[in-house]
């Protein structure tokens, strides 16, 4: 049986944000490629969404959830920790996703061709 202070606790703002984030690039995803205006970049999700939307959205679930979930888990024991690990992961999920997003736009290339 979990822990029942532990399921009344309220999630994290970095947690949340993880989710949404990740949430985001699900949809937007499906929807640009659905549109023929994107692809996945990721290879492994690629094979996912080969597979077809269902096993991708799972993947997508199977391997953000549970991270989420064991930061929180972890949050009371090491609270300075576990923001710091989520806020890094939330930059570099920000900094990969904005990325695609001008990738998609076709800004990042003309970003780079200005360097």
């Amino acid at each position: 049986m979990p822990n029942e202070a532990l399921l009344k606790r309220p999630t994290s703002s970095e947690g949340l944000w993880l989710a949404t984030v990740a949430m985001a690039d699900l949809l937007t995803t499906l929807y640009w490629v659905s549109q023929g205006q994107a692809r996945e970049g990721n290879p492994f999700m690629a094979q996912a969404l080969a597979a077809g939307v269902g096993p991708f959205i799972t993947v997508k679930l199977l391997l953000t959830v549970p991270a989420i979930l064991v930061l929180e888990c972890y949050r009371s024991r090491r609270p300075d920790v576990v923001r710091r690990l989520q806020r890094l992961t939330l930059s570099a999920y920000l900094m990969a996703y904005s990325a695609s997003l001008l990738a998609q736009s076709g800004r990042l290339t003309a970003i780079l061709a200005g360097i």
